[in-house]
Formats: structure tokens, sequence, C-alpha cells
């Protein structure tokens, strides 16, 4: 990790100088404990930590964990919702800050860190240095992104073992990732042209998408913690802390909106930040790390023993919000774009992946663990290696020039070996000051030379973005100009389809006609028959009517001509006797 280094200060691994006395006890007071932070407290003391758990109770749920002390979840019911994602960027002198738009986040964003417990969701650990957002930056191929900080960061920033020195200063830079396993998916990607909106919602990358995104992007975290010297005593109420993150112009040169430029003022009451104007106003009391032990939630929801922190790496252990809220899990093609990614990911990117060693939590509760104490420039701290962080570099403190001895006015000798004496301190201090004003020029040439790089990749990756879209673009057209040819094709398929149906309707209107035209020359048929039937029945029954007439007729002739014989034979009969 990187250095910080002042006028004044040493790496800790130097040689202090032979004529430097020793220490006095550096001043571990309250004050000097928060640097220059917002004095809006009465209390000389500085605010409780019995603040954050009074003034959060009602907005979450506070958690005993036996490694971080007392921790906090908020009560949200976005299955999306992350830490750092309802609000926006501003930027300040001190750097990048986060303008949270959440009821809890003056609290949550500015002091301790944030971690994702698996099946529990994420968690809030208290710190008691303010900042302006305590987060990791990536920046590169049109994004930006940003992660919370894990608790592990606490340890050697806020809190060290008892027999911990004191340090001037403490950095985080580009490769915090992996020092303390911060994946692809603790991060929320926008593009960088949305960086200067007031709103991130429904511009947030999907988070399964975060794997892919994050190989084309540089981690520039330039994060300091300043503990004594000009950075903790440079004036300002929120003096102590300079969070760097994308290069501002670069990022306005490219923004749709700019990103407000503000000065920040301390509000009397927590709650959201209140942004008035090119003023933004939060609630940063000053607050007293000695009391982390004293203070307790009034009401502790559950306790956890050694919790297990989810750390992104991994596309198939999605983070979930909390217990019950819980995102949606991602597609079988987001997996295979993830690991296929995942296995290509530049060395130089230097992301955290399921390989990236965890840091183990410390032997100790961070509120069993001694405050790192801050040091007024006029103290003077030997230096010190912390063996339990090691790879991380400290910075030691040292002496401001010893005041001028009084002179002897009665030993000229005495006044010249004092003379010659302070001659030689002053030439010392001098010639430590211009080393050091040389070291700060070197740094300043440095960071100008990261910043061109910067601003070389920002222009590479944005060639890069450019042909990624003009590929996506000709990919878009050749993809439509496919769902066009394939309508078509389905379009005369239906008409074929169509016009064979009409055919067969026609076929069968046609068959139809023609069994109605049979039926109807059936019935004619029959029609015809039965007048045939109907007319040889009436010529038979007339037929037989006149056989009968006739036969009725020559009966009446026989019966009359036997009347008329019958009458003959009776007249004959009489006339014989007695005829005339």
């Amino acid at each position: 990790m990187g250095v910080f280094l002042t006028p004044g200060v040493i790496r800790a691994q130097d040689e202090v100088p032979a004529n430097v006395p020793d220490a006095a006890p550096p001043d571990v007071s309250p004050d000097a404990s928060m640097g220059n932070q917002p004095d809006d407290q009465t209390d000389d003391q500085g605010a409780s930590f019995q603040t954050f758990y009074d003034q959060l109770g009602d907005q979450g749920t506070w958690i005993q964990t036996d490694d971080y002390g007392y921790v906090f979840q908020p009560a949200v019911t976005d299955p999306d919702w992350a830490p750092y994602t309802v609000g926006h960027w501003v930027y300040t002198d001190d750097g990048w800050a986060w303008a949270s738009d959440e009821p809890w986040g003056w609290a949550t964003y500015h002091y301790g860190r944030w971690a994702n417990i698996d099946g529990m969701g994420w968690v809030w650990v208290p710190g008691y240095r303010w900042a302006p957002a305590w987060v990791s930056w990536r920046y590169g191929g049109g994004y930006a992104g940003w992660a919370p900080l894990p608790p592990e960061t606490l340890y050697g920033a806020e809190y060290g073992e008892p027999n911990a020195g004191a340090y001037a200063g403490f950095h985080f830079g580009n490769d915090v990732d992996v020092s303390f396993h911060i994946g692809a998916g603790l991060y929320n990607f926008v593009s960088v042209g949305d960086l200067g909106e007031n709103d991130y919602r429904g511009r947030y990358l999907d988070r399964s998408r975060n794997y892919v995104v994050i190989n084309n992007t540089t981690n520039i975290t330039n994060f300091t913690v300043h503990n004594s010297g000009a950075g903790a005593g440079r004036g300002g109420a929120f003096a102590g802390i300079t969070a760097g993150g994308p290069p501002i112009a670069a990022v306005n040169a490219r923004a749709r909106q700019h990103v407000q430029t503000v000065s920040l003022t301390a509000a009397a009451q927590p709650g959201r930040s209140t942004l008035q104007g090119n003023t933004l106003a939060v609630y940063a009391p000053r607050v007293n790390p000695a009391t982390v032990g004293q203070a307790r939630p009034s009401v502790v929801g559950q306790t956890i023993q050694h919790p297990a922190f989810n750390r992104g790496d991994s596309i198939t252990k999605p983070l979930v919000v909390t217990a019950s809220v819980r995102p949606a899990q991602p597609t079988a093609e987001a997996i295979q774009a993830a690991q296929e990614a995942q296995a290509k990911a530049p060395a130089h990117a230097k992301i955290a992946t399921t390989r990236t060693p965890v840091r183990s939590a410390p032997s100790s509760p961070f509120t069993a663990l001694k405050p790192v104490a801050v040091v007024h420039p006029s103290a003077q701290v030997a230096p010190r290696t912390n063996p339990a962080t090691a790879e991380i570099q400290h910075t030691a403190a040292v002496a401001a020039p010893s005041p001028k001895p009084a002179p002897v006015v009665s030993h000229p000798e005495t006044e010249n070996s004092s003379a010659q004496a302070q001659a030689q301190h002053d030439t010392e201090v001098r010639a430590q000051q211009a080393a050091a004003a040389q070291q700060e020029r070197t740094q300043q040439a440095a960071e100008q030379a990261r910043t061109q790089t910067s601003a070389q990749a920002a222009q590479q990756a944005h060639a890069q973005q450019a042909a990624e879209q003009a590929r996506t673009q000709a990919s878009d057209q050749a993809a439509q100009q496919e769902r066009a040819q394939q309508a078509a094709e389905q379009a005369r398929a239906q008409a074929s389809a169509q016009a064979a149906q009409q055919a067969r309707a026609q076929q069968a209107a046609e068959q139809a006609r023609a069994q109605a035209s049979a039926q109807a020359a059936q019935q004619a048929r029959a029609q015809q028959a039965a007048e045939q039937a109907r007319a040889q029945q009436a010529s038979a029954q007339a037929a037989q009517q006149a056989r009968a007439q006739q036969a009725a007729a020559q009966a009446h002739a026989q019966a009359a001509s036997q009347a008329a014989a019958a009458a003959a034979a009776a007249n004959a009969k009489k006339k014989l006797p007695g005829q005339p």
C-alpha cells in the first residue's frame, strides 16, 4: 500500500536522527485523538458512541458480534439495495464526499465500515473518525465504481493493539481490493456520464455484470488518514481525511452534468445531508473513541458468533440485503460470462477473486483495542512497526525543532557553543524540510504522471468503448436485419397458409353446393315419382270406378230385362183360361 509522507514525517523503518531528544508522551486527549473534526459538542470530551446507538436504534436493528462488537443493520426492503447507493457524489476540498438521502447516512457513510454477513446481509460497524466517505474506487472502460471498505480497514487506521505506537498517517492505495479482499460484487458501477446526476437509482449496472466490467477498470483508491502534521492541523472543520477518487476534470469532461463542487458545513442535528447551493450540511460530531467500551444499544436484536462474510468474489453467491430481503438470482448466461471474465482477469487490474487470501479477524474485538493516537505537530513519536499489519506501511511523526535554549550571558564560550549547536540544529531542520519538500514535489510529479496515465487510460477506454459500441451497433443492426428477414419469411409463410386455407374453404363451399344440388335433384326425382304414383293411382281408381259403373249398368239392364220378361209371362198366364 502507499506511504504517506509530509514535512516533518518519516517512515516507520527510517532511522531517527541522533540529535532528536527522547520523545514526550503523545497527546491522546479526545481533542488530539479526533484531529480537527467539527466541534459542535458543548462537552469538551466529544460525543459518545452512545450517539450512534440512540439515534439509529429506531431505524434498524443492532446486532452483537464477538469479532466487531455491535453492528447496525438498517431497515430496508429494496432487494437491489447496498451501502452508498441512495444519494450521489459531490467534490470537496477533501476529495469525494457522499451526499446521502437516507436518514442514517450521516453516521453509516462517514464513520465506520460495512460488511455483508452470509445469510444475514449488510451491517455497519461503527468507527470514530469522520471521512467524506470510506470507499474503494475503480475507474475505466466508461464506468466508475465504488465499494464500501470492510471492517479490517479499521485496524491500523483507527484501532491498534494495546502496545501500538502513534502514527502520523495511514494510506489506502490501489491494491486495497486484494489487500482487504473487496470482490467485484461489492462494487456499485455507473457510467461516467451519470456520475454528475443527483440520483443514481435506475442507472446502476446490474450487479451480475460487475464481474465482466471490472476487468476494464483500474483501482484508483487514494485515501489518506492524517494523524499529525499538515494534514491533521490544516484547519477546516472536516480536515484529517483526504478521500481521493476519479480525476474530477476527466469525469466532468464526459459527464452529462458536472459533478458539483461544494463546501462542507456541520449540521446541528442528525439526519439526511442537506445540499443548499454549493454547501453540503452534514451532521458530523467529534466522537470520543474512549467511550466505545462504555456505550450500549438499548435493544439488541440478536447475537452472532464469528460471522462469515460474503466478499463479493463469486457471482454464484449473490449479496443478500437482509435475512428476508434477497436479490434475484443471476441467469445462467450471466454466470457463464462472469466465470469466463474472472478466468481472463488481467493481473495488473488487481481484482479480488475466490483465490484471494482473506485477512483474519483481529485477535480482540475493536471495542477492546486501543484507538490510534493522533499527534499534535509539537509532539514527537518514536518510529514503530505494527507486527500484525507489517505489510502495510505506517508513518511516524518526527518532533518539531526543540525550543531555542536560553542564552547564558556570563560565558561567551557557552554562547558560541549554543549558537553553533543551534545553527547546526537549524541546518539539519532546513535539510529535513528541503528533503520533505523535494519528496512532496516528487510525489506531486508522480501524481501528475498518474493523472496523465489515468487520462490516457480513460481516453483509451473511451476509444475501446466507442469500438465496442460500434461493434454492438453493428451486431444490433445485423440482428435487426435478421429479425426483419425472419419476420418477412414468417409473413410469407402466413400468407401462403392463409391462401391454402382460403382454397380449402372454397373447395368445401363448392362441395357443399354440389351436395346441395344433388340433394335438390334427388328431391325432384322423389317428387316426380310421387306425382307419377299419384297419377297412376288416380287412373287406376277411375278405371275401376268406370268398370264398377259399367257392371252396375249391365246388372240394372239385366234386371230390367228380367223384370220385363217376368211381367210378360205373368200377363200371358192371365189370358189363357178366359181369353176374350
